[in-house]
């Protein structure tokens, strides 16, 4: 009979639980609106992404489905030895956008995660060409 008592109570607990918003002074929703990195938006934040959303996403030891929650899908995943994977999220207008004639690739910020799923190095990666 007891058991019964404490699951309405469990759930509404549970149901109460929010997930965090996010880095305070980060526009993250302009981040995820902004695919590839073809509007300049997310250049127009690199700074306030360096500052806060950097250490932010260290300091939590954020889990794959965290950083997608708050940053978006990413532009592009690579999956590495040993369980890792790479997420790439596009900064700069350049050839990975379908309008750009420039020839070089803009650059992206490069989340590497662990094999334990979580964040453990983010890079501001400028490619040559």
């Amino acid at each position: 009979m007891k058991k019964i008592f404490y699951l309405p109570i469990l759930l509404l607990l549970l149901s109460n639980c929010k997930p965090d918003a996010g880095p305070e002074g980060f526009d993250d929703e302009s981040w995820r609106n902004d695919p590839m990195g073809c509007q300049n938006k997310r250049a127009d934040q690199i700074d306030d992404f360096l500052k806060i959303a950097k250490p932010y996403l260290l300091e939590k030891s954020l889990r794959e489905m965290e950083v997608r929650q708050l940053l978006g899908k990413a532009d592009a995943i690579e999956i590495a030895e040993r369980g890792m994977k790479f997420y790439k999220y596009y900064i700069d207008k350049g050839r990975q956008c379908e309008n750009d004639s420039s020839g070089r690739q803009g650059r992206y910020i490069q989340i590497r995660f662990n094999a334990l799923n979580k964040v453990n190095e983010v890079a501001l990666i400028t490619p040559n060409a």
